[in-house]
């Protein structure tokens, strides 16, 4: 099972909190990336580096 289609609640015991945070607004809740910057305070370019790092550190997870 990959990622994409695990319980969101994996995804927080995988990665920081910010870091699936990231994930769960972008790609399963479908926001934009200023939108899911502005829900988690930060800058877009902030939050884009963050859901980067989050993407990576998936990668050793993924199956």
């Amino acid at each position: 099972m990959s990622w994409w289609t695990e319980p969101a609640g994996r995804l927080h015991g995988i990665l920081e909190r910010l870091e699936a945070d990231a994930l769960v607004l972008r790609h399963r809740l479908g926001l934009s990336a200023g939108q899911a910057a502005h829900a988690m305070g930060l800058h877009e370019a902030e939050f884009e580096l963050l859901r980067t790092r989050a993407l990576r550190n998936l990668l050793p997870h993924s199956s």
